[in-house]
């Protein structure tokens, strides 16, 4: 596609161009696309001063019998669709997205038309039930002032060193035993410009009933912040009753607790039900205390404020 548009009035024009690949075979698959834009105020002869931005995106994946590979990379420099403040594109980062509530937490707040990132991941079958993975992530944001500046990266391939501003590496096996419990066991790795993780995460799945399961996960995390002597451990426990036949009900105590000194709060606990009725409608009540940030519950990971009391909400789809 290619789209150019001019104002001769105010000499301010824009140029639009994108194309994309995609390639399909037994073996695996690619899909590349790559943007450009153009947008600045001209003079007579129509040359563009300021405003040049770049983007491309890549994934593929390969089969080799057992063994799964997936690669993506994303590169985007001053690649924004904006008004004022307003962003109207989120162009894809490359980076593993944790379901894991600590873990997922600690992912980097790049800002989407600004950055370039690599994610790959290996995969091998056991059998038709169990699995294990092993997952990378380097990633690099822009730094203050750079922000939407056409100089963000000097090189597209910055997260192979040290100048990476997030590294993200996680490895998890899927277990099924006996034939009525499904285990998950993980542990993984991360650092920011500012601290180092070391995370452990555990879960189980167990169909307790025809309808019923009951659903445990720990979660542990060992922090270090740089430059300082300040270390301590955060960890999250869940147990939740879940039914799967219409309509869908869970209940779930959650708590959660840190050694860090500089928290105003050391533990938090609170019991949440989720009712799901006529497909499209849910109630949700929770009630308890709530430490603000990610919370991931089913796989589905959401931002929360700090809170404590009772909250209750209703969500429709039409």
């Amino acid at each position: 596609t290619f789209v150019q548009t001019k104002l001769f009035n105010d000499h301010v024009a824009s140029r639009w161009g994108s194309g994309y690949m995609q390639l399909q075979r037994d073996f695996g698959s690619l899909y590349t696309e790559v943007a450009s834009r153009n947008f600045g105020k001209g003079g007579e002869n129509g040359n563009f001063l300021n405003g040049t931005g770049t983007a491309c995106y890549s994934s593929g994946n390969l089969f080799f019998k057992d063994v799964s590979v997936l690669v993506e990379a994303a590169y985007y420099n001053n690649f924004d669709i904006s008004q004022g403040i307003e962003m109207y594109n989120s162009p894809p980062p490359a980076i593993k997205e944790h379901s894991n509530t600590l873990m997922g937490r600690v992912l980097p707040s790049l800002y989407a038309a600004n950055h370039t990132s690599l994610h790959g991941s290996v995969t091998y079958a056991i059998n038709d039930e169990n699995n294990i993975t092993a997952d990378l992530t380097r990633s690099r944001g822009v730094k203050d002032g750079e922000r939407g500046g056409t100089r963000a990266f000097t090189r597209c391939a910055d997260f192979i060193g040290d100048t990476a501003d997030y590294t993200d590496i996680f490895a998890s096996g899927e277990l099924v035993y006996p034939s009525s419990i499904d285990w998950v066991l993980g542990s993984g790795y991360q650092k920011t410009l500012e601290a180092a993780y070391l995370n452990f995460v555990g879960s189980n799945d167990w169909g307790i009933m025809d309808n019923y399961s009951l659903q445990g996960v720990l979660e542990h995390q060992w922090t270090r912040i740089d430059r300082t002597e300040r270390k301590y451990y955060s960890q999250l426990y869940s147990l939740t009753l879940a039914r799967a036949s219409a309509p869908r009900l869970s209940l779930a105590c959650i708590a959660e607790r840190t050694t860090d000194h500089y928290s105003d709060h050391t533990y938090w606990i609170g019991g949440q039900l989720n009712w799901t009725f006529y497909e499209n409608s849910e109630i949700v009540v929770f009630a308890g205390q709530r430490k603000k940030g990610k919370i991931c519950s089913g796989g589905v990971c959401i931002n929360k404020p700090e809170f404590s009391g009772v909250e209750v909400t209703f969500t429709s789809r039409l």
